[in-house]
């Protein structure tokens, strides 16, 4: 039986087919593709060096980057990591939710009295709404005012969010057919089958272009808003700490902890206008995906004006580690998350964030 990879929550995921209930599918027939591959007798070679590269390393994820996210996130929800028995396992990256990360805060500890009843109203009036729903419910101007209320203690809530790394399907099936256009194709999956059902995606593609580090896919049907996508290799261990990161952050509650961003040993000023590193960081950088550094955290632009040097040409913040106990209780000098720095230009550093 393949193993399956390091996950941070191993339940079952009906709450994560609520994203994809948004989409509307109607089924059409396939369109033959009649097409010879570049280069004359080399489907064999195709096949057999694609399921290569997607198999030589049983411990890779491969990031799935469509045009429209299946669980709402800004970045690839969806994860494969194959085997060379032809099997392959699917996993999702998705949000905790708006009421979890409220709770949070309230757990921080660095809340007031008043400040606590607030977020406690909150909770109790999103309490049992589907947090897909919810989402799509905050921008109805009608409700303005819960979104106001929320955006005091979440200001970020949109793009930067706690998340989940669920397994949402093990062992199914797939393999490389033809015999004229190659074909990455799944079998006895039911989870990729409830998507298709659903509109939100084929478990049928056609592969347009192979690299040691990513696939480029073409959907059958017309009428797929995922038809066209890729797959990206994953830096191992990569997503666990990106997961990690962003539950650490909203835990101790950003926008109040003394946490201070360091690097090289020297402490970064707190950019003017934010309480601290965190607070800074959790305000101007969203989550998101980049195919060569991996998951991590990209500016929004919000903070450029005061951005500290150290950030100042940051393409992307990728995580290399993050504290395994209680961030909440950790003493002052403890480092809770070390990031590395990716530059526009590849130059690397690395900043840390500190409780102080």
């Amino acid at each position: 039986m393949n193993k399956p990879y390091k996950i941070f929550n191993k339940q079952a995921t009906v709450w994560m087919l609520a994203a994809v209930l948004a989409f509307a599918a109607v089924s059409c027939q396939k369109d033959l593709d009649y097409s010879r591959p570049p280069g004359a007798n080399t489907f064999e070679g195709d096949k057999t060096n694609t399921f290569r590269i997607l198999t030589s390393s049983e411990d890779s994820l491969w990031a799935w980057n469509m045009p429209l996210s299946l669980f709402g996130t800004e970045f690839p929800s969806m994860l494969l990591q194959f085997f060379t028995d032809s099997t392959a396992n699917v996993y999702a990256v998705a949000r905790r939710g708006i009421v979890p990360d409220l709770q949070w805060l309230r757990s921080s500890g660095t809340l007031t009295a008043g400040q606590s009843s607030q977020v406690l109203q909150l909770i109790n009036a999103f309490s049992g709404i589907n947090d897909y729903t919810l989402r799509d419910l905050l921008e109805d101007p009608q409700n303005i005012n819960f979104k106001n209320a929320l955006l005091v203690y979440l200001p970020n809530y949109e793009y930067f969010n706690s998340l989940l790394l669920g397994l949402q399907e093990q062992g199914a099936a797939f393999d490389m057919n033809g015999p004229v256009q190659l074909s990455l194709t799944f079998h006895n999956a039911q989870f990729l089958s409830e998507l298709k059902a659903l509109g939100g995606l084929d478990f049928d593609f056609r592969v347009m272009g192979v690299t040691p580090d990513s696939v480029a896919l073409d959907g059958y049907y017309g009428n797929d808003v995922n038809k066209l996508s890729s797959l990206h290799k994953v830096i191992d261990m990569n997503p666990i700490n990106f997961i990690n990161s962003s539950r650490v952050t909203i835990a101790v509650n950003p926008l109040k902890a003394k946490v201070a961003m360091r690097t090289g040993g020297t402490l970064v000023p707190t950019p003017a206008g934010y309480t601290s590193g965190i607070d800074f960081f959790y305000r101007t950088f969203n989550q998101a995906f980049d195919s060569k550094a991996g998951y991590g955290y990209k500016p929004n632009g919000k903070g450029a004006a005061v951005m500290p040097d150290v950030l100042k040409t940051a393409k992307i913040l990728t995580v290399k580690s993050v504290i395994a106990t209680s961030p909440v209780t950790a003493p002052v000098g403890t480092v809770i998350m070390t990031m590395t720095v990716v530059n526009v230009d590849g130059s690397v550093k690395e900043v840390e964030f500190v409780k102080n």
